[in-house]
């Protein structure tokens, strides 16, 4: 039996022969030529590595600029907090002390000057009673985006020396524009979701 030699499909010569022949061609090539393929090659392959160091960061704006959208949405619960926040700042900067605290309600007071402080204490107390104090109450209840529905509630307090207290109610225009006008001023620094809109 005749035993044919191995040959390629293609060209019917000896495949070992072409492989020689490959070898001694990758031989015969230049070191340089063959070094600058290797840097190419391995250039080619960083600079796919910042293609995905890319997208993570696009991937990452995008998630940044969408979490804020969640966070925007009004709220009437979050509006009154917010007034109720406001409104105390500006009270205290006139010199208002706060006395107590909850979700809804704020307490401030400060001591009755000028005239009126001897006047109320000489009339209700006493000289040996304790000095006149204002209070305010003040109370919020959210009712939608653009509305808080605000009361407040004034009295002058003092106590004599058998520690009975005395309040006598502020229904003078005077002390009642003021509260009004300051939780006006306050409300107007809300955000332009929170904006006040008339019914």
């Amino acid at each position: 039996m005749k035993r044919q030699p191995n040959t390629t499909p293609d060209t019917g010569k000896p495949a070992s022969g072409i492989f020689r022949r490959a070898i001694r061609q990758i031989l015969s090539k230049p070191k340089e030529e063959i070094e600058e393929r290797e840097a190419t090659s391995q250039k080619e392959t960083e600079a796919k590595k910042p293609l995905w160091k890319k997208k993570l960061a696009v991937l990452t704006v995008i998630a940044l600029c969408c979490l804020p959208i969640h966070y925007a949405s009004a709220s009437p619960e979050e509006r009154a907090q917010m007034c109720k926040t406001l409104i105390l700042k500006k009270l205290v900067s006139d010199g208002w002390q706060l006395v107590q605290e909850s979700q809804s309600l704020m307490v401030v007071e400060r001591p009755l000057t000028g005239w009126g402080g001897p006047v109320v204490q000489a009339l209700t107390t006493g000289a040996y009673g304790t000095k006149p104090i204002i209070r305010w109450s003040i109370t919020l209840i959210p009712e939608s985006d653009h509305y808080t529905q605000c009361s407040y509630l004034g009295t002058v307090n003092s106590q004599n020396a058998f520690g009975q207290m005395t309040s006598i109610p502020i229904n003078n225009k005077k002390n009642l524009d003021y509260m009004r006008r300051l939780t006006q001023a306050a409300t107007a620094e809300l955000p332009a979701r929170y904006k006040f809109v008339p019914k």
